[in-house]
């Protein structure tokens, strides 16, 4: 019965320690769990929910950077822009959406269909 106990204990305080994980950490990273026979499970940080974009927030393309590579991507990939490239790049070529509408951007910027 003990055994039991500490079980459930102890997934218990895994299922806390990941959400206290998942708030500490940045929508780009990934969550490191440990079940409860001591494997580690990844859990990418995107399956949580991520607010929507609010251009009004960022000043600059440098400001967006803060946002990190994969969320960038993310935003890229859901506009139809390209989204590979270096941190500044991706944060450049989104943050052209802030005074550009998207059918106005050149279409290099555009992804291949």
């Amino acid at each position: 019965m003990n055994q039991s106990k500490e079980e459930s204990n102890s997934s218990g305080d895994a299922e806390k320690s990941v959400k206290a994980a998942a708030e500490k950490q940045d929508n780009d990273s990934e969550v490191k769990t440990v079940g409860a026979a001591g494997e580690t499970e990844s859990v990418a940080a995107a399956a949580l929910p991520a607010e929507p974009l609010n251009f009004d927030d960022f000043n600059s393309a440098k400001d967006m950077e803060v946002m990190g590579m994969e969320r960038l991507k993310t935003e890229l990939q859901s506009r139809g822009l390209k989204c590979g490239g270096t941190l500044q790049e991706r944060a450049a070529r989104l943050f052209l959406l802030k005074s550009t509408p998207l059918d106005k951007l050149p279409k290099k910027l555009l992804a291949k269909k």
